[in-house]
């Protein structure tokens, strides 16, 4: 079980990386924790939910309380979540680590369905009366008499 204080050590890890954060303070995961709830409720708003479990009344979430996020997306969302607390001091994660990070999320979340022509797909050159109404293209080769 990934805990929401899993996701906000995370976070601070990276924000200390980048030389944001020097020693995080109690009042300082808390204030995260509130972030992270805000942070996962703009993501679900846009319906992109990464599987983030909402406390049932707003601000009453713990660090021990399970997060939901599927593994997979625990690394994307620490770097999302140091970036989008970064952002609210008027700081910028590492540009790189962030694109990387959005990247792999829209990856997980976005999904695209296979395309396929459509049946009411013409077909031939609707030039009905020459030698190539049902010829498009054939690689170079010359049309046949």
């Amino acid at each position: 079980m990934i805990t929401k204080g899993d996701l906000i050590k995370g976070a601070m890890q990276h924000l200390a990386a980048d030389g944001l954060l020097m020693q995080p303070m109690a009042q300082d995961n808390q204030a995260a924790l509130q972030h992270l709830d805000d942070f996962a409720a703009s993501y679900a708003a846009i319906g992109q939910d990464v599987g983030y479990l909402q406390p049932l009344e707003y601000g009453t979430s713990t660090e021990s309380d399970d997060s939901g996020v599927d593994v997979s997306l625990v690394g994307p969302v620490k770097v999302m979540l140091a970036a989008y607390i970064a952002n609210m001091f008027g700081k910028e994660l590492n540009p790189s680590k962030t694109a990387w990070a959005e990247g792999m999320m829209m990856k997980q979340l976005v999904s695209v369905d296979g395309c396929k022509y459509p049946v009411t797909l013409p077909v031939g050159s609707g030039n009905y009366d020459s030698m190539s109404d049902q010829q498009y293209y054939r690689g170079g080769l010359p049309f046949e008499n």
